[in-house]
């Protein structure tokens, strides 16, 4: 047998030509073990005791077996807190498989973190009775019995009233996969040093999504408030760089465990390069207000001018000013929404053949938390912006298809007033809604019908569709808005696309990443002197969707699609029984109830009912095959992808052309 001095000796050696071999300094690698650069330093000297926890995080971060650590001879033995291992056999081809004995000492206990993704490992008891496997389910064998479970997750090896021997194999698999699996499971810290050691993790995690990985989950299982405590001060230090990441950070709490999920904030990012104009109104206010949103700092002088906006009397200039706020993590929310919030219409709904909108969405929410949607108002600038400058002020007879409750066509009548307006929408709910938001507009008629069986005299020179070309059929939708157009008339689209896709699965997904988006970006937190006031309904709502909305998000970002959707039924579920008023119980509150929207949206989508959305480029090629040619394009809001026709809120400028030269 290997004496414990000898095995720190190869320990240190095999360390030291491990790490130079791959060209990984200090500093790196201890960031991607998790421990301390003194530590590591310490065990490369051959001046530390390894526990057994340590060298196995240090096998995971190079990509090789325990055993490739600790052995030259086959037979290095590592002691611990009353349990020893010792490596008998490893394999040289694949699978790599290596065999240890295993001894603990009566009552010994030994909590192992996650080995790499698809490791497994086979327990074959000698002598004793082990309580051993998964640390939610671990089972109890005794001599002559064997278990194998995945060992990519925490487990225990637990001894009772006498010493234990047993054979341990550990199966790895073909492909080396290391921190690129996008999660770190550790048991808490206890001591500073770990403390510590959690940090450099966090920095690297922070590193990394900066860098471009979507999303990176540190789970620290064990834990408790104290833990939740520390864990929120290491985020403080953190946070307190004097440069700032494109990297949101949520902590979740699930029983005794605790996840830090870090989502790179280009998903979200707001797109706002539009072409100058003429137009020295609103309008120009507005485009002044979007370009603060690209300041990475704001100067106290600006945050003043922002919320003047956002009391003042204009509903584009205080939604875009709630935007910008929320974009750079100081949520306000308009203060003409919290006066008209309450007084539904009550109209009598009814079963048709064709799903409304109202079936799957709550109108009444809809009508008075939409204006938070992130890029909401952005949109209408996007569309005014197209109209001044093709159109410069002139008249135009317009068309407005699935019009709603309508509060964007008051932000475009700021902004383009010249607008001469028939507005179209089969839902009894939101047309009353229409008829209230927009009592003062002359220029705009109300027309209660289905767009798609719509027969009218005459044709308009501009139809817009904001926010709703996807509840339609699209390819009907272009055909409808072609023929109710005159000769190269424009037809404008305001709409939600996701990324590409090409099967229900990734539909799916691609629907669940596009619309966590959203929700992760109003998920604003509540102050513990707020939470304490709320109603338990409130307090529910909240602590339901800030813990169930990043777990949701980070499910569908790795792919985990099945696991997503049934977190997402369940979610929706648990959320339509709370009895929640419209009115909420403080201005921040206000975003949650966004939230339950777009859960409605996500739902309605999943089941691909009244939500049809595709994807940029598949709409451009129906539109063409309709007759239309493309004028201009922008992705004013971005929600999943780097490239311009990925997820988000994308507007189009449709020119109608000759179909029949687009069929042929």
């Amino acid at each position: 047998m290997v004496d414990r001095r000898e095995v720190i000796k190869i320990l240190a050696r095999n360390l030291s030509s491990l790490r130079k071999e791959r060209g990984i300094s200090l500093t790196g690698l201890a960031e991607r073990a998790g421990i301390s650069k003194s530590t590591l330093s310490s065990l490369e000297a051959g001046e530390t005791n390894p526990t057994i926890s340590t060298i196995w995080a240090l096998a995971d971060a190079l990509g090789v077996p325990f055993g490739r650590l600790v052995s030259e001879t086959g037979a290095a033995e590592v002691v611990e807190a009353g349990v020893s291992v010792r490596l008998i056999e490893q394999s040289r081809e694949e699978p790599r498989i290596e065999v240890y004995l295993m001894r603990l000492k009566a009552e010994a206990r030994r909590e192992a973190t996650p080995h790499s993704p698809g490791v497994v490992e086979r327990v074959f008891i000698i002598n004793g009775r082990l309580l051993v496997g998964p640390l939610n389910s671990p089972s109890l064998l005794k001599a002559g019995e064997t278990l194998s479970f995945k060992a990519d997750q925490p487990h225990v090896y637990i001894a009772l009233d006498e010493p234990v021997s047993a054979l341990v194999t550990v199966e790895y698999p073909k492909e080396e996969v290391h921190m690129g699996h996008c999660t770190l499971l550790r048991s808490a810290p206890r001591t500073e040093e770990e403390w510590e050691e959690v940090y450099f993790l966090l920095q690297r995690i922070w590193e990394e999504v900066s860098q471009g990985i979507p999303v990176f989950r540190l789970k620290l299982y064990d834990s408790g408030r104290k833990v939740a405590q520390k864990l929120d001060a290491q985020l403080r230090r953190l946070m307190s760089s004097n440069f700032s990441m494109p990297v949101k950070l949520f902590v979740v709490e699930e029983g005794n465990e605790i996840s830090v999920l870090a989502f790179s904030t280009s998903r979200g990012r707001v797109q706002m390069k539009f072409p100058p104009v003429k137009e020295d109104g609103i309008l120009k206010q507005a485009m002044e207000v979007l370009a603060i949103a690209r300041k990475k700092n704001l100067p106290k002088r600006t945050l003043k001018h922002l919320h003047e906006l956002l009391n003042g009397d204009s509903l584009t200039l205080s939604v875009l000013a709630a935007e910008v706020l929320l974009h750079h993590a100081q949520p306000a929310v308009p203060p003409r929404l919290l006066t008209h919030v309450g007084g539904e219409v009550k109209i009598k709904t009814h079963e048709t053949e064709t799903p409304l909108f109202e079936h799957r969405i709550n109108v009444d929410m809809y009508n008075f938390f939409e204006l938070l949607h992130p890029g909401y108002a952005s949109q209408q600038v996007a569309l005014a912006n197209i109209l001044h400058r093709r159109f410069d002020g002139m008249h135009l007879s317009t068309l407005d298809v699935g019009t709603g409750p309508g509060l964007h066509l008051r932000m475009l009548l700021e902004l383009y007033p010249s607008l001469e307006v028939l507005a179209v929408d089969p839902s009894p709910t939101a047309c009353a809604y229409l008829k209230r938001n927009l009592a003062e507009a002359h220029n705009v008629k109300i027309h209660q019908a289905d767009f798609l069986g719509l027969k009218l005299p005459e044709q308009f020179q501009v139809i817009i569709s904001v926010g709703a070309s996807h509840h339609l059929n699209t390819s009907f939708f272009l055909q409808k808005a072609y023929d109710l157009l005159e000769e190269h008339g424009l037809l404008l689209v305001a709409d939600e696309f996701i990324s590409p896709y090409t099967s229900a699965t990734e539909r799916n997904r691609e629907l669940i990443r596009h619309h966590t988006t959203y929700m992760l970006a109003t998920l604003v937190d509540v102050p513990e002197s707020v939470m304490k006031r709320l109603s338990p309904e409130e307090t529910e709502l909240v602590k339901l969707l800030s813990r169930e909305i990043p777990l949701l998000a980070y499910e569908a970002e790795i792919r985990e699609v099945e696991a997503a959707v049934a977190r997402a039924r369940e979610l929706f579920s648990r959320v339509r029984k709370l009895e929640i008023p419209i009115q909420p119980a403080h201005p921040l509150l206000t975003y949650y109830r966004f939230v339950v929207l777009e859960l409605e949206a996500l739902m309605a989508g999943l089941d691909y009912e009244v939500e049809r959305k595709t994807f940029p480029e598949h709409f451009l090629t129906l539109a063409e095959s309709a007759g239309f040619q493309l004028e201009e394009h922008y992705r004013v809001y971005a929600t999943t992808g780097h490239g311009k026709f990925e997820g988000g809120t994308h507007v189009f400028a449709l020119r109608r052309g000759c179909r029949s030269c687009a069929l042929s």
